[in-house]
């Protein structure tokens, strides 16, 4: 519980002194000056474009499937608008290597991407414990995903790769009933190859897919003439709506992480990979809360409230002030 409240009050101290074997993800989106604007003004663009460098370093790999996986990977991705707008973004080195499947055929290469496959699928929905027979698009955030209990040999790595590809295929599939209305759910989905395959992939996809299934639900309509300044801008800044269906089903599994490292009956085999899981879910509240900070800060709609607070005495009213006071005891020490 020490290292979860040093967390939460910005001690940014490793959980563990052994290395995190999700630790590449842990890397912030933004690693320059040059790349603050667009994390800022557009951070799915920055998402992505984190995205498209780490299949840059995993085309490199000595596994052969694990490079051929990414290959195929960025081959789909790039064939999308936002798969060459985050291309734009990269460094030079990681954009030459990625600049062969810049311009082919996407409607050929959309087709390429490695998705999770329908044996698959009903392995992940087995394991959340809903039945198979029953249509449920919440099974992703089952108790079952998202905790290590009656789980043996249970790492990071397998717990990462099990809730990032049960919500890209449960959120993401073209049934789905979440938002379909931009680039980024075709986008995710093209990943959930890699992310079977890879643990630090699936740890860099899954703040990005938590950032977009929140922002991208309905938030609250303050049009009217009687809601304050702090409605209005707390409107617009926050990051969907706290009342939302989908804020709901992730607050409930981030809390579920949080009990479960406090349980006394947690085995010492149990601790570090819930830990490691911890982490990763404190890094995407930091990249949560810096977001809705700026969007906060940088608001057009912040007025000067001029009706509560006084306004302060210039200096020439206050010495005709301290000249009428000391007039006033003057004339009383006289007719004393």
């Amino acid at each position: 519980s020490r290292v979860v409240a040093s967390r939460c009050l910005g001690a940014m101290k490793k959980v563990l002194q052994e290395p995190n074997p999700t630790s590449q993800s842990n890397e912030p989106y933004v690693d320059s000056e040059a790349h603050m604007k667009v994390y800022f003004d557009n951070p799915l663009l920055a998402i992505k474009t984190k995205i498209l460098s780490m299949l840059g370093q995993f085309l490199q790999s000595d596994c052969a499937e694990t490079s051929l996986i990414a290959m195929k990977t960025a081959k789909a991705l790039l064939a999308t608008s936002d798969g060459k707008r985050s291309w734009k973004s990269l460094d030079d080195d990681v954009k030459g290597m990625l600049n062969p499947f810049v311009n082919a055929n996407e409607s050929s290469l959309k087709k390429e991407a490695v998705l999770i496959s329908n044996r698959s699928l009903l392995r992940l929905k087995d394991k959340s414990g809903v039945p198979l027979d029953i249509d449920d698009d919440t099974w992703c955030w089952k108790e079952a995903i998202w905790t290590f209990r009656d789980r043996d040999n249970s790492s990071c790595n397998s717990w990462i790769q099990l809730v990032v590809c049960s919500i890209i295929s449960c959120c993401y599939s073209k049934d789905s009933t979440y938002n379909q209305e931009d680039e980024s759910p075709g986008f995710f989905r093209m990943c959930a190859g890699l992310c079977a395959k890879e643990a630090s992939f699936a740890a860099c996809i899954f703040p990005g897919v938590i950032y977009h299934l929140l922002d991208s639900e309905d938030r609250y309509h303050v049009n009217g003439k009687n809601d304050s300044v702090r409605d209005v801008i707390l409107a617009r800044t926050a990051i969907g709506s706290p009342t939302s269906k989908i804020n709901a089903e992730i607050t409930k599994c981030f809390s579920l992480l949080l009990r479960t490292i406090s349980q006394d009956s947690l085995s010492s085999q149990n601790l570090r990979p819930v830990s490691q899981a911890l982490s990763l879910a404190l890094n995407t509240l930091e990249l949560l809360k810096s977001l809705t900070e700026h969007r906060f800060l940088t608001s057009p709609d912040h007025v000067k409230n001029t009706s509560i607070i006084p306004k302060a005495a210039s200096t020439k009213t206050r010495r005709s002030r301290n000249a009428e006071a000391a007039s006033s005891g003057v004339e009383c020490a006289s007719n004393t």
